[in-house]
């Protein structure tokens, strides 16, 4: 009768070491030669990050530095519309080139965008914050662009 117990806090503790790995290892390198333009060409350590939150209900721009002292200036405007992918579409331009050009994977970018803004952004900075909340999709914000879009359609 005591095995059974045993077997089962035997397997709790294994399961308690690997979630103890996986939460004290440091995340693996963030490696970008195989992302899209622009990350592809950037060279880590990044100078600088700054993050914005556009006037627009959402938008998030983000302007980078990296090593060599090349800046690219990021922007995932939102659409209120959808409830789940708040922001659909990434443009990117550099300060040789202002046009801004879309990017192919949006959501892969704003996955980048997000480790990126972790890795060398300034902790307590408000405009980090503000980019990070903004491209994380908080469940506040779903939830308010679930009601807006309710109290559309039943009014």
């Amino acid at each position: 009768m005591k095995r059974p117990r045993y077997i089962l806090l035997a397997a709790f503790a294994v399961l308690l070491v690997i979630a103890l790995v996986f939460l004290l290892l440091p995340p693996a390198p963030l490696d970008l030669s195989h992302e899209e333009e622009p990350f592809k060409s950037m060279v880590l350590p990044l100078q600088t990050i700054t993050g914005y939150t556009i006037m627009d209900g959402g938008s998030v721009r983000i302007d980078l530095v990296d090593k060599t002292g090349v800046q690219y200036d990021m922007c995932f405007d939102i659409d209120t519309t959808k409830v789940l992918n708040s922001h659909p579409t990434a443009t990117y331009g550099t300060k040789t080139r202002r046009k801004e050009i879309p990017l192919k994977n949006p959501a892969r970018a704003k996955v980048v965008a997000i480790r990126l803004l972790k890795d060398f952004g300034t902790s307590g900075d408000i405009g980090i914050l503000g980019a990070l909340e903004g491209l994380t999709d908080p469940i506040g914000d779903i939830a308010e662009r679930l009601y807006a879009k309710t109290k559309r359609l039943l009014y």
